[in-house]
C-alpha cells in the first residue's frame, strides 16, 4: 500500500473517532444490544488510536480495510449519564451473506456429524476462522505434520477443523473444567484418541500463577470475572517446552492474547509457527500484539481478517514466516 493511501485512511479514522468522542459518544467494541455498564464504558478504543500507525504498518489493503471497519463500526452509545438510548447503526456484514445462509442450512448436518448441539455450533469456527485454506500453498505445506496448538479450545470445534490440515498432534488448552468435560465428550463421539488431540486444562498467560474465576461453561468464559473455580495459568513457553516442533497456533482467550504472546517468545524463536490470533476483545490485544511480535525481529508477514457476522467481533491477526512466500 502506498504511504499516502495509508495516511489518508488513518487520518479518516482519527477524525471519525474525534467527532464521535466530541459528540459525547463512547466506543464499545461489542454489540450495541449488550448492556452498557462501567466496565464496558472504560473500554475506550479511541484512547489507543496513536498506535494505529504501528498496527497498520506493512499490512495489505484488505487488512487495513478490516481494521477500519472494526474501529468505525462498534456500537456507539450516547452519554450514559443522560440515560440516552444507543444509536441505531446498521451493522456491516463481515462475511458474504451466502456463507451465513450456507452455514444455517448445514447446521443440522454438522450437529449430527460432529456430535455438537446446534446451539453450540459457531459459524466463525466452521467457516475459516483459522484462515488456513486462504494461506499460500507454501504456508500450508509448512505446517503439515507439525504440532498444532488450539488455545481457547472450548468444546473442541476448532480442534475438529484443525484435524483436516494434517497436524502430527493437537494440544488443546482451555481454562474451564466445564468446557473440558464437553470437549472430551466431543472427542469421544468423533473417535479421536488422546494421542491425536490432547486437552491441557490451564489458562494461558505470560507467567505461572493461580486464579479464581466464574466457570460458566460458555464460549466466553472470562478469567477476569471472579468466581469460585480455581485454576492454573501458565505460559506456552513453559507448558510446551518438551513438545516437538510447533507449526501452528490458534488462540481466542477472551482478552489474554497479549499476555499469551509475551509468554510464547521462545516457541516463536525456536519454531517460527504460523499464527491465527484473536485480537478483538480489548484494545491491548488489538493494537499491541502485532507490534510486540514485530519487535522480536522474526521476519513475519502479517494480515488481519474478519470472521463473524459483523465487524465488531472475531477479528484475527494472522502471521507466517515471510520467506515462505518470497518466491510465490
Amino acid at each position: 500500500m502506498k504511504k499516502d493511501s495509508l495516511f489518508r485512511k488513518i487520518t479518516y479514522l482519527l477524525s471519525f473517532v474525534k467527532g464521535c468522542h466530541e459528540g459525547r459518544y463512547h466506543f464499545y467494541q461489542a454489540s450495541q444490544h449488550n448492556p452498557f455498564d462501567d466496565e464496558v464504558k472504560n473500554l475506550s478504543f479511541h484512547s489507543y488510536f496513536h498506535r494505529l500507525p504501528a498496527l497498520s504498518a506493512g499490512l495489505d489493503d484488505n487488512s487495513i480495510k478490516n481494521v477500519i471497519r472494526f474501529l468505525e463500526r462498534p456500537a456507539l452509545y450516547a452519554d450514559i449519564d443522560n440515560n440516552d438510548n444507543s444509536l441505531n447503526i446498521m451493522p456491516i456484514l463481515a462475511v458474504p451473506p451466502k456463507d451465513i445462509a450456507r452455514f444455517n442450512s448445514e447446521k443440522t448436518l454438522l450437529s449430527k456429524r460432529f456430535g455438537i448441539p446446534e446451539e453450540d455450533l459457531i459459524f466463525e469456527c466452521f467457516f475459516n476462522k483459522l484462515r488456513i485454506p486462504d494461506f499460500p500453498e507454501a504456508v500450508k505445506n509448512y505446517i503439515k505434520n507439525k504440532i498444532f496448538l488450539d488455545v481457547g479450545a472450548y468444546i473442541g470445534d476448532s480442534a475438529l477443523v484443525m484435524l483436516g490440515f494434517s497436524p502430527s498432534k493437537i494440544y488443546a488448552f482451555d481454562a474451564s473444567p466445564k468446557n473440558a468435560e464437553r470437549f472430551k465428550k466431543v472427542m469421544e463421539f468423533n473417535k479421536i484418541p488422546e494421542s491425536k488431540v490432547e486437552l491441557i486444562l490451564s489458562g494461558i498467560g505470560d507467567h505461572e500463577y493461580e486464579i479464581s474465576f466464574n466457570d460458566n461453561g460458555e464460549l466466553d468464559a472470562d478469567l477476569n470475572v471472579a468466581g469460585n473455580t480455581k485454576i492454573h495459568v501458565d505460559s506456552l513457553d513453559h507448558l510446551c517446552k518438551n513438545m516437538g516442533q510447533i507449526g501452528f497456533i490458534k488462540s481466542d482467550i477472551e482478552g489474554f492474547g497479549l499476555d499469551m504472546a509475551r509468554g510464547m517468545t521462545e516457541i516463536l524463536k525456536r519454531d517460527r509457527p504460523v499464527l491465527s490470533l484473536a485480537i478483538y476483545h480489548n484494545p491491548d490485544e488489538f493494537f499491541e500484539i502485532k507490534p510486540f511480535l514485530e519487535s522480536l525481529n522474526l521476519n513475519y508477514k502479517f494480515e488481519i481478517s474478519a470472521h463473524s457476522y459483523y465487524f465488531w467481533g472475531e477479528i484475527y491477526l494472522h502471521a507466517y514466516p515471510a520467506e515462505l512466500i518470497k518466491n510465490c
